[in-house]
């Protein structure tokens, strides 16, 4: 059998994985603090470690010093049969470890992603295959051998046929002015090594911007584990696999109630301010969320509602009242604090493209929509999608 056959193979989903030949570019880790955050759940690790290992662990890749091996042909891996009705996306990957590459390799196509590894993880050979696949999303590290991360990302940048592909950025801890050189040359976002598999995940799926039917296939692969979360990478509120599993428990009292919070212009205010600005805004609507509703418990869940920006608490209505005016006006007197000067004076927001080109955009607002006994009960996350199309903003 083939790697590549070996690792399509439907049956292997349910067998463990090995990875012995990763050594260096990953370690076990008991699920305790990490980077000082929190504590990492036993349900918010790498389903295929999950299985291979009776105590749960943690899949974290490392940063390391490239491995010198043969260089292998291009690899284009798709997603095991049966597991989605067509890839949910086509990933571009390029490292130049090839251990690190094969993590990509077997993860990914678990769930649903089809995986374009660039050999040796060269960068002109990324460009070649960016221009001959047209993948929906790059994920590079910085130092690689022919073009290095920053002129990768500026040359696919330049090229009118590829300058609207996502760029994911892989970089160590110690290179903070590094990511400020990539978000000037136009890097959509980054993740620090070391970084969970799951961050990595939900980091793609948020650049991605996945059609809502991509988002049930995904919420449908994760839900099928026992336990298993998602937790986003920057609130650090669960995802929707959470808000799934306690929907119809919730919605089914006459007297529920949902708000959903969503910052309009996020995407902008992230072009004309910086990743950072935006990250920070968002964590502080996240903390604002929690210390409204006064703790989660088994009445009260918060989740985003898909791989999105979006939070959306639900429970009892009582909990919920007047959330909505006191979370508006303390976010946007955080928000007026972050804007320049000259954009509040003139009400819109300035910023230029890759191209060097500038554009006007408005002032990021806060809208919330609010759902109901009135909606039914909700049986799916589906079912929220569609009321809150249906329900306008609140006032």
């Amino acid at each position: 059998m083939t790697e590549q056959s070996r690792l399509a193979a439907p049956s292997e989903l349910e067998m463990p994985l090995d990875l012995s030949a990763t050594t260096g570019d990953w370690t076990q880790l008991e699920p305790t603090h990490l980077s000082g955050s929190r504590n990492l759940p036993a349900s918010c690790l790498t389903p295929a470690l999950s299985r291979a290992y009776s105590k749960p662990r943690a899949l974290v890749v490392m940063g390391h010093e490239p491995v010198t091996q043969p260089v292998a042909p291009v690899r284009r891996i798709q997603p095991p049969q049966g597991t989605v009705r067509h890839p949910l996306a086509r990933i571009l990957v390029s490292d130049d470890s090839s251990s690190i590459q094969q993590i990509y390799n077997l993860l990914l196509p678990r769930y649903g992603f089809e995986v374009i590894a660039t050999p040796g993880g060269d960068g002109l050979k990324t460009l070649a295959l960016c221009h001959e696949h047209t993948p929906d999303l790059v994920i590079t590290d910085i130092n690689k051998p022919g073009l290095n991360g920053y002129q990768l990302c500026q040359a696919i940048r330049s090229d009118p046929r590829t300058a609207h592909i996502p760029f994911l950025f892989v970089t160590a801890m110690d290179d903070c002015p590094k990511r400020r050189l990539g978000c000037a040359a136009g890097i959509d976002d980054y993740i620090v090594k070391p970084f969970l598999f799951e961050n990595l995940f939900y980091r793609m799926a948020l650049l991605l911007m996945l059609p809502r039917d991509a988002q049930e296939q995904l919420m449908s692969l994760t839900l099928s584990i026992p336990g298993f979360e998602h937790y986003h990478p920057v609130t650090e509120i669960a995802g929707p696999q959470t808000l799934a599993r306690a929907l119809l428990r919730i919605t089914s009292h006459a007297d529920w109630a949902a708000l959903t919070f969503t910052i309009a212009g996020f995407d902008t205010l992230t072009r004309a301010y910086g990743r950072s600005v935006a990250n920070d805004l968002l964590m502080r609507l996240a903390s604002l969320v929690r210390i409204a509703v006064g703790g989660i418990d088994g009445e009260v869940v918060i989740a985003h509602p898909g791989y999105d920006w979006r939070i959306t608490v639900a429970g009892p209505a009582l909990r919920l009242d007047g959330l909505d005016t006191m979370i508006r006006t303390r976010l946007l007197t955080d928000l007026m604090r972050q804007l320049a000067p000259q954009d509040r004076a003139n009400g819109y927001m300035t910023y230029s493209d890759s191209q060097g080109q500038i554009h006007q955009a408005p002032l990021p607002k806060l809208y919330i929509k609010r759902l109901d006994g009135r909606h039914g009960p909700l049986y799916r996350v589906r079912d929220l999608w569609e009321a809150l199309d249906r329900t306008t903003p609140l006032s």
